[in-house]
């Protein structure tokens, strides 16, 4: 890995030991407080471990699992994570991610707790980094409702909100998308998009895997935060 790709993990680590997400009534992020990560994620003795190394899943609520990392997303391989039950029924998910070349292209996607993953049909939720863009699957296509450009190196905080249909094994998703230079602006990159047409199962959210396509390790992932319903 070039010395840029080490900094940009560096960087990344350091970023996310601080930032904190807050939820209003409505449910979703509605500030962004910069609060010691340890104050997140140690809210009882309760912990797990995990494929994704050590969590915390605090039981009794608030309903907040957490993830550090940081994950490289590998190439031509599925690293996914398993999330534990008492947040499989989660509606709001969070990550931060690093693209570590300017031509990356990756992807974090989300499938049903019983799915067996071997091919990205498999998966309902994809958020990608292609093309110098985010992208989020909508059905049958890629798309974004706004365009957000990425560049190597920086760090790009994400919001997924998901909603399932558990009589019909559908639901939609909408993805919001932080930058980090400066002031922050938000960009919603997804709003309402349907679950991927070839995603068989798709009534919880229980598995979250990383990929890149191509033959590199293109980006970074951490601060993975799931966020159960209470």
């Amino acid at each position: 890995m070039k010395l840029t790709a080490i900094a940009s993990l560096v960087a990344l680590q350091s970023s996310f030991a601080t930032r904190t997400f807050r939820s209003g009534s409505s449910g979703r992020a509605t500030a962004l407080d910069y609060d010691k990560h340890s104050q997140t994620i140690h809210l009882n003795q309760t912990t797990h471990r995990a494929r994704a190394g050590e969590e915390s899943c605090p039981q009794g609520g608030p309903y907040l699992c957490t993830y550090p990392g940081p994950y490289v997303t590998k190439a031509k391989d599925f690293t996914c994570y398993d999330i534990p039950s008492d947040f499989s029924w989660m509606n709001r998910m969070s990550f931060s991610i690093v693209p570590l070349r300017e031509d990356s292209h990756c992807l974090v996607m989300v499938a049903d707790s019983r799915q067996r993953i071997k091919s990205y049909d498999d998966f309902f939720a994809l958020i990608r980094l292609r093309n110098g863009k985010f992208e989020v699957r909508d059905g049958t296509k890629y798309a974004y409702d706004e365009k957000l450009e990425y560049t190597k190196g920086r760090t790009y905080d994400v919001e997924v909100y998901i909603s399932h249909d558990r009589n019909d094994y559908k639901g939609d998703y909408d993805v919001e998308v932080f930058t980090q230079l400066g002031a922050f602006e938000s960009f919603s990159v997804a709003k309402h998009y349907n679950f991927r047409n070839t995603a068989r199962l798709a009534s919880d959210s229980g598995k979250i895997c990383f990929r890149s396509p191509g033959k590199w390790a293109d980006c970074a992932v951490a601060n993975l935060q799931v966020y159960g319903l209470n």
